[in-house]
């Protein structure tokens, strides 16, 4: 019946939403290793292109319940670590904003399924998500980090949180949404492509 249908449907988003959030926070752990000297900036940060891929792969309806289990195990991450909460909460508002325009520009942009994506595509992706909203979000991400101490100077701040989502974004996003794509057809691969891969 329709009742027992839309409660189990509910489940399977409740406990999709709650695994994301625990893989966010884990992941975010394990990028903290990564950071930049004298910087809270990590190089590489897969927190951020596991929830790009996620909020590409699920209706954006959903949208809302992804980026705030992110923002929630990301804060538990930084309490844990004894982050002043003020500028906790604005990192928390600087990856959700940054990860939802990365997303939605992807969205909107792509004309092809995103296993299968044109040069055209392809070039958009790197203009917009790799370029120009690492840069510009940026700009906002430098201001609170030099201003809690946590960076030494604006510009050095702006380039190496440009540089991290930049670089995050177009080596993982790709590998997270074609090994979902791979996983929903059975992994089907061809051994020329195991050899592309690695």
């Amino acid at each position: 019946d329709a009742a027992s249908t839309s409660g189990a449907s509910a489940l399977r988003m409740l406990a999709a939403v709650l695994a994301a959030g625990a893989v966010y926070y884990l992941a975010t752990r394990a990028a903290w290793v990564m950071t930049f000297p004298d910087s809270k900036v990590s190089l590489f940060f897969p927190p951020h292109a596991i929830l790009v891929s996620i909020l590409l792969l699920v209706p954006t309806r959903n949208w809302w319940a992804y980026l705030l289990a992110a923002v929630g195990s990301h804060f538990v991450a930084t309490q844990q670590a004894q982050w002043p909460p003020f500028y906790a909460l604005q990192a928390e508002a600087y990856d959700a904003v940054t990860i939802a325009l990365t997303a939605a520009a992807i969205r909107m942009l792509n004309k092809s399924p995103l296993h299968l994506i044109s040069l055209r595509d392809a070039l958009l992706f790197v203009l917009i998500a790799v370029a120009l909203i690492p840069a510009g979000t940026a700009l906002w991400g430098a201001a609170f980090t030099v201003a809690y101490g946590y960076g030494t100077e604006y510009w050095i701040e702006w380039r190496n949180l440009t540089t991290s989502n930049a670089v995050t974004t177009i080596v993982l996003v790709p590998v997270i949404l074609i090994g979902a794509q791979q996983f929903k057809s059975g992994f089907k691969v061809e051994r020329g492509r195991i050899v592309e891969a690695a």
